[in-house]
């Protein structure tokens, strides 16, 4: 929704990575030039450092440390912002810095943002609905992280965590849209109604997550396995 103006605008795609294991997010990344990932999930951090609680194969919980993600993000060299919003991702060890995602991604993309605590979700989504905003009207980072900042607290400025997300750097000022383009080539998708569109006949194959994770893992690992349902 933070966004609507410039996607109907055709200046911003968006794709979503629909089970986020490591491997996904690294395919997704690699069949375009993406210019911001936004991760949603749960972080977490232990004497490895932070992490990100992912999915293995079979949908279950497997944390990515910074040594799981840095290969990853490197091969997507057109990545200019990294979003971590879950709790405890911007957490840093005092004697292993570099150990933490956050300041460990600067490595390899000019800007991160993530949490350094835990944060309520609704706060998250304030957070995030002022951030993209400004994005999208052409804001720099800075003024993008003021504004998310600023509505955490008009949301509930007794929860006092305006200050959990935190805005890494390479350098200031950075623009991720331009708001004096005026691209004349750049065509709005297509809007329509999906309320009219008529419903698949019987039988058709839908909303089995669990299944298809099991055939994508049969088919990469070149085993034959039965299902009934």
């Amino acid at each position: 929704q933070a966004l609507k103006a410039p996607m109907d605008a055709g200046a911003i795609e968006i794709d979503f990575v629909e089970e986020g294991s490591l491997s996904n997010i690294q395919n997704a990344l690699l069949t375009g030039k993406y210019h911001v990932l936004h991760y949603t999930g749960h972080g977490a951090h232990d004497s490895n450092g932070s992490s990100l609680i992912l999915e293995d194969s079979f949908g279950g919980p497997k944390p990515a440390y910074i040594s799981d993600l840095l290969p990853i993000i490197r091969e997507a060299n057109s990545l200019r912002l990294v979003v971590l919003s879950g709790c405890q991702t911007g957490q840093i060890d005092q004697t292993q810095a570099m150990s933490g995602i956050a300041p460990g991604l600067l490595q390899v993309v000019p800007a991160v943002v993530a949490m350094q605590f835990t944060v309520l979700d609704d706060s998250a989504q304030k957070w995030a609905g002022a951030f993209y905003t400004t994005i999208g009207q052409g804001g720099v980072l800075e003024d993008a992280m003021q504004a998310g900042r600023r509505a955490m607290n008009e949301n509930n400025a007794a929860a006092v965590d305006w200050g959990v997300p935190a805005l890494y750097l390479h350098r200031p000022n950075i623009r991720l849209v331009d708001p004096s383009r005026t691209d004349t080539n750049v065509v709005a998708p297509a809007q329509f109604d999906v309320a009219t569109l008529p419903l698949p006949s019987a039988p058709f194959f839908a909303e089995r997550r669990e299944t298809l994770r099991h055939l994508r893992y049969a088919l990469a690992n070149n085993s034959s396995q039965m299902y009934s349902e």
